[in-house]
């Protein structure tokens, strides 16, 4: 015990010690630091402060948010496309993976990409070309494993098979981990129910409409879509319905993406029905309009809204993969749109937008049928095109006389150094 007390009197004398110590150096630095220029004196001063304090581990919030938002055209499936990818398959089922393989490495390199999907889906319903379209479910596997994540089926083949057909679609993707459905609805409250993605800190939400729907689905809509020549409805209620949904959509989101399947006139340039539904869509607040169902690729120009801001308009992206038979339906592209938000003013605007052109490719009889980057075709593989006429030179000119050499990409850049992650991507509904 006695050892101890002199142990406990010397860990006393030596803690003492130590104490002085610390308050002679804090006062002798203190001291110094008037001979010390300002900016030394500064940092010395911000070193004491810190002393004792835990370290920071909030992230440093960044000045703005990139995200890049890639949209696809119309995947038509017809037998050809369907019977080969049955062909391709190791056992029973089908395998599309072919048809697609030469762009995945293009979409996996967006953070969120979104694909009118032409067709219907069903395991129930055997497969079917046109007229009246299905497709295998295997089609939604192909392109959601490709980057497709958001999914518009408000076209004009929606009701094809009625409303079993639209609700094996709905069914069908409501269980797939990950992806959103756009545009085909299966009641009100589902409609009501805006679609909503946050990239990168960016608040995506998804509407889509169409111009008509060639089989109607029963008048008790269920499921529906919003078609601007809705049988019953009058053009000015079915526009404040569409108005109402892009007005809310717009409450809740960064940036409004509209897609609007219109009737096919394959032609260059928009109609004035797509010049007039562009400006009402423009005119309600959409941000990005995203057309299809012309069968051809149309051109891309941005419209000026009510607060001065802008709206990007792709009139149209033509067919992402078809089995058609005319040169100009081979023909699509692929949006490449970069935003950028600023974090302290909380305003979100469109960086670049470019357009990707890709090319539906099959030999004769529809053999081997796949879409494949411009960039990637040479004049021989062009040449050996099934359509009697098609090459690489009619691709090119069309591309540059329709959508302008200057908006077009044909290297696709990886941006991935250049953006700004806020907090990863979730998925979200958001509801009254």
């Amino acid at each position: 015990m006695k050892n101890a007390n002199k142990k406990d009197k010397f860990s006393s004398v030596v803690a003492l010690v130590c104490i002085l110590a610390v308050i002679v150096s804090t006062c002798c630095a203190y001291t110094l630091m008037g001979h010390f220029r300002p900016d030394i004196k500064e940092n010395v001063e911000g070193y004491l402060s810190t002393l004792g304090q835990p370290a920071s581990t909030e992230p440093e919030i960044p000045k703005t948010y990139t995200a890049r938002l890639m949209c696809a055209g119309d995947n038509i499936i017809h037998s050809a496309i369907y019977n080969q990818a049955k062909e391709r398959a190791e056992g029973e089922g089908y395998d599309f993976s072919y048809v697609y393989k030469d762009i995945k490495k293009i979409i996996k390199k967006s953070d969120i990409a979104m694909i009118n999907q032409q067709t219907i889906l069903s395991k129930e319903l055997p497969p079917s070309s046109y007229p009246q379209f299905c497709s295998p479910t295997a089609v939604g596997d192909a392109v959601f494993s490709l980057g497709f994540s958001v999914i518009n089926h408000a076209n004009k083949n929606v009701g094809d098979k009625g409303s079993d057909g639209a609700q094996d679609t709905i069914s069908y993707w409501s269980k797939k981990d990950g992806a959103t459905l756009v545009g085909l609805y299966q009641s009100d409250s589902m409609l009501e129910t805006i679609p909503l993605r946050v990239v990168n800190g960016i608040r995506f939400s998804f509407l889509g409409i169409t111009e008509n729907v060639n089989k109607d689905l029963p008048s008790d809509n269920l499921p529906y879509v919003i078609s601007l020549n809705e049988e019953g409805k009058t053009t000015a209620e079915v526009y404040n319905r569409v108005k109402s949904l892009i007005k809310k959509a717009e409450s809740i989101s960064d940036v409004v993406v509209v897609s609007v399947h219109f009737d096919g006139n394959e032609a260059k340039e928009p109609s004035s029905t797509q010049q007039d539904v562009v400006g009402y869509l423009v005119s309600f607040g959409a941000d990005v309009i995203i057309g299809s169902g012309t069968n051809s690729v149309q051109p891309i120009e941005f419209r000026e809204k009510a607060d001065g801001s802008q709206a990007l308009v792709a009139y149209s992206l033509g067919n992402l993969v078809s089995a058609q038979t005319a040169k100009e339906n081979m023909l699509g592209g692929i949006a490449d749109i970069v935003f950028v938000k600023d974090n302290e003013t909380g305003e979100t605007a469109v960086k670049t937008a470019k357009i990707i052109p890709v090319v539906t490719m099959y030999g004769s009889n529809y053999t081997d049928v796949r879409t494949v980057p411009l960039s990637d075709l040479d004049e021989e593989t062009a040449d050996a095109h099934g359509i009697y006429g098609f090459n690489l030179d009619f691709a090119q000119t069309y591309f540059n006389e329709v959508i302008g050499e200057e908006n077009l990409e044909l290297k696709v850049t990886d941006l991935t150094k250049e953006m700004t992650d806020a907090s990863g991507e979730i998925t979200e509904a958001v509801t009254d």
